[in-house]
């Protein structure tokens, strides 16, 4: 079996509410309408689905148009891409099967993150899906694959969440559990990446062939010289920096102060177009408010004809460290149950 990339999970795209008040300012209010504008954006072009946990059920649910589905599941801050499962399919057949890694909110975060730890268990068994668990500390935003076996690893993140793993080891655990060909590792981590370094913020795949980066000249030129070396070689398309946006104090005086959980609107924001979403023949590319916004799109659109690619505003997301793409998880429609999805689509 082998772990599939984003496109070919054709499932609804799952989003998870944010309302943490010691993370998000205002509650993740003004996050909660930003992630409703992508979800309705999307809707048309590809299913959505919103999860909740039971406490908020009520109360979203008044607030959101019965057209997005929404379901019950626990969670302690709405990340589903790094805590949530991957998907593993069997080759020439629609048998799904998930892996779950260990979680630690990122070397501490948050001090609460059980629910999140149970999260991927909860999922795969409302999707009656398979679930086999391991002890390696993976998170999804640390790692992008074409769907065929091929992997980019952020060795920054990987070797931070597990102290006591080689990197060789790491490799060998992931080509087994994830069922890799070629894993390749990226030294480097942005300062203002609180994940510790994310491929999410620099390089992802869009398709099998293509990959799209926020990458430096030097450090794309030693990725390319280890895929050429493999006999692997891909389109590249090149977005704006990585940048970073210093926070206004105002903006996050609602947000708790907390033991255990880091103070928000101290750090710089790091924004990152790569952060995006591909589904089916769509992609949404974050947009910040920055003039680099449009190049980005007019770039994209221009290398990546063949897809709808779409802006979807992101700036409230990075007040709280992550993007569309961290804040989302794409999931099967075929060889699980989907029929629970559908359950909770009325007031």
């Amino acid at each position: 079996m082998r772990v599939r990339a984003d496109w070919q999970l054709t499932g609804p795209l799952l989003a998870l509410w944010p309302f943490r008040d010691d993370v998000w300012p205002q509650q993740g209010r003004p996050a909660q309408q930003q992630l409703l504008q992508l979800l309705r954006q999307l809707q048309p072009l590809h299913p959505v689905l919103l999860a909740v946990p039971p406490r908020w059920y009520a109360s979203v649910r008044r607030q959101v148009s019965a057209e997005i589905p929404i379901v019950m599941l626990p969670y302690n801050d709405a990340w589903p891409r790094d805590f949530g499962p991957f998907w593993l399919q069997q080759q020439c057949t629609e048998r799904i099967r998930a892996v779950q890694f260990d979680f630690h909110a990122w070397q501490g975060l948050y001090p609460d993150y059980q629910a999140d730890k149970r999260f991927a268990s909860a999922l795969t068994q409302r999707l009656c899906c398979p679930l086999t668990r391991y002890d390696l500390v993976l998170e999804g935003g640390a790692i992008t694959t074409n769907g065929d076996g091929v992997a980019i690893v952020n060795a920054v993140s990987v070797q931070r969440n597990n102290p006591g793993w080689r990197l060789s080891q790491i490799s060998a655990q992931l080509t087994k559990q994830l069922g890799l060909k070629h894993i390749f590792w990226l030294y480097e981590a942005h300062a203002a990446d609180e994940t510790g370094g994310h491929i999410d913020n620099q390089v992802q795949f869009a398709d099998s062939c293509t990959l799209v980066h926020a990458l430096a000249a030097p450090v794309l030129a030693v990725l390319q010289q280890q895929l050429v070396a493999a006999g692997l070689h891909y389109r590249y398309v090149a977005l704006p920096a990585l940048q970073t946006i210093q926070p206004h104090a105002h903006e996050f005086h609602t947000v708790a102060r907390r033991k255990g959980v880091m103070v928000r609107g101290q750090q710089p924001l790091l924004a990152s177009y790569v952060n995006f979403i591909r589904v089916a023949d769509v992609l949404l590319l974050p947009q910040f408010g920055l003039p680099t916004d449009q190049p980005a799109l007019t770039s994209l659109r221009q290398c990546l004809p063949e897809l709808q690619v779409l802006g979807v505003a992101a700036d409230e997301f990075i007040k709280a460290g992550g993007g569309p793409h961290c804040l989302t998880l794409h999931t099967p429609a075929s060889g699980v149950n989907t029929t629970w999805m559908n359950s909770s689509n009325k007031r």
